[in-house]
């Protein structure tokens, strides 16, 4: 077995379902686990499940997010992308997702001069994905913070990258009222710190990734977002700041697919809270495209949507999965209904009454305008919020951001 597969850690729960045929190695999504995981059962001498269940009757090669949801062939103005990202000294800010780990892979396939990856967890796997697949880009993964004012400055100055994304995570800790301070110093001050920075240091592009959806999730999380990136967008300079609203907190997770197709492996029913709920699907490789795309063509000042399309019922989707292994709903696989989970909408709403959608020149991307109104210059804001953080007044924040919210009903 290989050096690269033994130093992946796994959890010996996987390989338990996999041998016990309770799980498909098709539905791994990281590049490196998989490895591992192959390696693993390589040394066992033991099949995948996608061997040994050739035959049977929930194996089916259609069997694929592509395929259940028919989503047309993606287009993408490769000589734009080319433009923006190929021999450019390209900074990746965010957490280790499975989502900053696709804009790296996608953004090394596109020939950078030198990729840096900037993220606040163990990378050790990430790095070791990347340089196996991209062993002739440079890349370098960096700690730290982006709201960490010395370190960013001596990353600027040392590396000198030309493009920032910017798709930090939130840890779920910092949402509480206790960790309102932090949180705004995280995502506001954060965010409008590596804006100036970008602009000092010349920087062509400044692509700010929003997963937040825009309607029916007023937290205090996304409306302090909401204003960095409106700050952002107001900058004047060569830079271009450009946001997208990638939505994937509206997308359905691969893990009900998972869900539902175990459930049909082990002839149990299938769940679903309500039979009207509906759910927007997007691959998450698709989804970057659409990023480093809409990220290409901006001209700055931009905010681009990701338009997902007809949401579809997750009771129809589980009733495709059913025929295509070869079985009947209500015969052989029942569906069972439960009560919707508290918040939780029947059908996603992805963006405000106040917004105005206006196409572009790619179908699946729309650009976004909003009627302001703050009814104020943003300094002013901004000037009292960071006041509200000196005093650790967090309940100030609270109210600040609570007026800010409610002009935009």
């Amino acid at each position: 077995m290989s050096t690269h597969r033994d130093s992946i850690a796994i959890d010996p729960s996987i390989i338990r379902k996999i041998v016990a045929g309770q799980m498909d190695t098709s539905l791994i999504q990281d590049m490196g686990q998989r490895e591992s995981v192959f390696g693993i059962l390589d040394s066992l001498s033991i099949k995948s499940r996608t061997e040994v269940q050739q035959h049977s009757p929930c194996h089916n090669p259609y069997f694929t997010p592509e395929n259940l949801f028919e989503q047309p062939p993606l287009e993408l103005d490769t000589a734009s992308l080319c433009r923006c990202y190929g021999q450019k000294v390209v900074l990746v800010i965010g957490g280790e997702t499975n989502t900053t780990g696709e804009i790296t892979h996608q953004l090394a396939q596109l020939h950078p001069e030198h990729l840096l990856v900037l993220v606040n967890q163990h990378t050790h796997s990430l790095l070791q994905q990347l340089q196996k697949h991209h062993p002739n880009t440079p890349i370098t993964l960096l700690d730290g913070h982006h709201y960490d004012q010395a370190r960013m400055q001596k990353i600027f100055q040392e590396m000198k990258p030309e493009v920032v994304i910017l798709a930090p995570d939130i840890h779920p800790a910092l949402q509480t009222s206790e960790n309102f301070c932090q949180l705004v110093h995280y995502l506001l001050f954060g965010t409008i710190q590596m804006a100036r920075l970008a602009l000092q240091g010349g920087c062509s592009h400044f692509i700010m990734v929003d997963n937040d959806p825009e309607t029916g999730t007023h937290s205090f999380a996304t409306a302090t977002k909401r204003l960095a990136y409106h700050y952002c967008q107001s900058l004047l300079g060569h830079t271009r700041y450009i946001t997208i609203r990638s939505q994937n907190a509206l997308i359905l997770p691969i893990s009900a697919l998972t869900l539902f197709r175990t459930q049909i492996q082990v002839n149990k029913p299938i769940t679903i809270t309500h039979p009207e709920i509906s759910r927007h699907y997007m691959a998450i490789p698709t989804m970057v495209r659409l990023i480093l795309q809409a990220g290409a063509i901006g001209l700055g000042g931009e905010t681009y949507f990701l338009d997902l399309g007809e949401p579809f019922k997750l009771v129809d989707l589980a009733k495709k999965m059913i025929h295509l292994c070869n079985l009947q709903p209500d015969k052989d696989i029942s569906i069972s209904f439960l009560d919707l989970r508290p918040g939780e909408q029947l059908r996603p709403n992805s963006y405000q009454p106040s917004t105005t959608l206006q196409p572009t020149n790619h179908p699946w991307l729309k650009k976004i305008t909003t009627q302001n109104k703050h009814g104020e210059p943003l300094d002013n804001l901004l000037q009292r919020l960071e006041n509200a953080i000196t005093n650790n007044d967090g309940q100030g924040l609270l109210k600040e951001i609570q007026t800010v919210t409610s002009k935009e009903d």
